[in-house]
């Protein structure tokens, strides 16, 4: 396979080199597709709640679904100040957050709640220790998790361990 766009050409390696058999290349490549076309919109896209999930997966052998039910609140309550109208338009227009008399940070962070309470309503798994994931484990976790360039914050490995020992 031929990663069409060179500037990413050393993410398309990093993913390779870690994932070498059919299925990770199979894996990489979904990926990499999907990363290039959103490029291709002339979007800035933010997959790094997904990668950090994908990882925790390959520590628990939890599912996708699971993984990022654990790790998306922290996740996206780490990245909110760096995005916040988006995540103010979330909750007005997904959760009809009332913004009367409030922070545009508060109707934020009212609409996480939203989707928290959501999440637990329907059972999700809401942290990464009921999946098998263990503090002894944040290192090695955050030392593979692929760092991908978009979004709202290029997180670096710092973050990705906070952001999992908040998982916990």
């Amino acid at each position: 396979m031929v990663c069409l766009n060179t500037s990413l050409g050393s993410y398309w390696h990093t993913l390779v080199s870690l994932y070498s058999d059919e299925n990770g290349v199979q894996f990489a490549h979904s990926i990499m597709a999907n990363y290039q076309q959103e490029l291709a919109k002339g979007k800035s896209t933010d997959w790094m709640v997904h990668m950090i999930g994908q990882t925790v997966g390959g520590y628990t052998n939890a599912t996708h679904g699971m993984t990022l039910a654990a790790v998306s609140l922290p996740y996206y309550r780490y990245i909110m100040r760096f995005g916040l109208e988006k995540f103010r338009q979330f909750a007005i227009n997904v959760w009809n957050v009332d913004t009367v008399g409030k922070t545009d940070e508060q109707v934020a962070e009212e609409g996480l709640s939203a989707m928290e309470n959501w999440m637990r309503e329907l059972g999700l798994v809401m942290n990464i220790t009921e999946l098998g994931a263990t503090e002894e484990m944040i290192d090695g976790i955050a030392d593979v998790t692929i760092i991908l360039p978009g979004g709202y914050k290029v997180l670096d490995r710092e973050e990705i361990v906070k952001i999992l020992k908040e998982s916990l």
